[in-house]
């Protein structure tokens, strides 16, 4: 799904309201955890970005939850997003800080059967390759405010901790729907924000993700390990906004 195009009148409004409440949203939002980016450098050569350090999952402010006991749900669920073009904050000048932006996801159980205890990992940012241009961040410049529902969870790979936010979704029966919001921030000398002739628009990372359930298995690491994809097996779907 690519991210929704701001017109500039509607950029300009969406920004001028933000600078007025912005004091109130930043409060409502940092009462819970701090920024989170992906900020590791590497993990057995996949590349940056496959979760977070140890000091960065410390400093959170949200759970930290061992793995061992989580295996791969059988089949991916259904991702809806809404971008909210009204909580969209661009610094100014562009570059002075991290630009912000928030966006409603909806996962919906439609695997035939319920899921217990179902997480949603946000294993690593990626290409936006539907937007135009394409929207490549260093995954270090990628952060989400980690609030209510949000865990870290740990698992140890050849004795690297390795450390992936997530929202914990709780018990969806077949066909049931768990909603959250997902509170961007973006840091980038300047942010990209995309000046046009006749639109302006802010470009949003995809990302790699894994859904998980509390139902043991066999190997319960081994079975995160190819969840989250960092032994290059995929059951993993690129989402965005």
């Amino acid at each position: 799904m690519a991210m929704k195009r701001v017109y500039p009148s509607t950029l300009r409004c969406a920004i001028a309201s933000v600078l007025a409440l912005g004091v109130a949203f930043v409060a409502t939002v940092s009462a819970n955890a701090l920024p989170t980016y992906w900020d590791r450098e590497d993990f057995n050569g996949s590349g940056k970005g496959w979760g977070v350090t140890a000091a960065t999952a410390n400093a959170a402010g949200v759970p930290i939850v061992d793995a061992p006991g989580l295996a791969a749900v059988p089949a991916a669920l259904a991702i809806g997003r809404v971008l909210d073009p009204s909580t969209l904050f661009v610094p100014v000048p562009l570059g002075s800080g991290p630009a912000t932006v928030t966006s409603t996801w909806t996962a919906t159980n439609n695997t035939g059967s319920a899921i217990q205890n179902a997480y949603l990992v946000f294993a690593r940012p990626e290409t936006n390759t539907e937007h135009i241009p394409s929207v490549t961040y260093d995954p270090a410049n990628v952060g989400l405010t980690l609030g209510a529902n949000w865990v870290i969870l740990k698992l140890d790979a050849a004795g690297i901790p390795v450390y992936y936010p997530a929202v914990s979704l709780g018990t969806l029966a077949n066909g049931a729907a768990a909603a959250f919001p997902l509170f961007y921030t973006l840091q980038q000398n300047p942010p990209q924000v995309f000046n046009q002739p006749f639109n302006d628009d802010l470009g949003i990372p995809a990302w790699k993700l894994a859904f998980l359930t509390g139902t043991p298995i066999p190997e319960p690491s081994t079975g995160l390990l190819v969840a989250i994809g960092l032994l290059g097996i995929a059951r993993l779907r690129r989402q965005h906004s």
